[in-house]
């Protein structure tokens, strides 16, 4: 092997794959493009994105285009826009390990992974906001009523609004989904396949 590398080195001295500047000791490319900025978070994303990638897949049981079509800059976006709290909140619930019955348990926190607050044998994330518990269905209905204003607010498309709503309620209280309109059907089946918790983590189709 280290008489290959010896061999290989002169080609690739004569025929450089990029193209160095004077007196730059060396430069960082990616698909044909020159990293020159924010090194240290994007030699993390090229290293750690294809693991991460495959982590998802996996966990969320999507396959790849439906996982491409999630709005990452979007996403992205919000994160880098959010308290790093909420980051650290978002990041935790999306995975599910976090403080609810079921982690609390494994790390010998509880004696049982029960919901505490209602009836269910193992409390995990998605329990926690299909929660029947009426300060649960309180918390929902004003986190909605908040959301709807929130929406309004930035003139979202009322149709576009009604929809997300509609299926957000049909999704928590195990509801049939309604039929989506013809404009908006295409957005709304890319949405189911991906999820309708996803909207908790940031998981929207664009």
């Amino acid at each position: 092997m280290d008489n290959n590398a010896k061999a290989h080195l002169p080609h690739t001295r004569s025929h450089p794959r990029h193209y160095a500047i004077y007196l730059e000791s060396w430069s960082i490319w990616y698909g044909g493009k020159k990293t020159a900025t924010n090194l240290h978070s994007t030699i993390y994303g090229l290293v750690h994105s294809h693991a991460a990638k495959l982590y998802w897949l996996k966990k969320k049981q999507i396959d790849q285009d439906k996982f491409d079509s999630i709005h990452w800059s979007a996403l992205h976006q919000a994160h880098c826009e959010s308290s790093q709290s909420r980051q650290a909140f978002v990041i935790k619930s999306s995975v599910g390990m976090c403080g609810v019955g079921k982690f609390l348990k494994r790390w010998k926190q509880s004696s049982t992974s029960a919901c505490p607050r209602f009836s269910a044998d193992s409390e995990d994330i998605t329990h926690v906001w299909k929660s029947p518990a009426p300060e649960v269905k309180d918390l929902w209905t004003t986190t909605i009523a908040n959301l709807r204003t929130w929406l309004d607010e930035q003139h979202t498309d009322p149709s576009l609004s009604n929809i997300l709503l509609t299926y957000l309620h049909c999704w928590r209280e195990s509801l049939p989904f309604p039929e989506a309109s013809d404009r908006l059907h295409d957005l709304v089946q890319n949405q189911s396949d991906i999820g309708w918790d996803g909207p908790f983590y940031g998981w929207m189709s664009q």
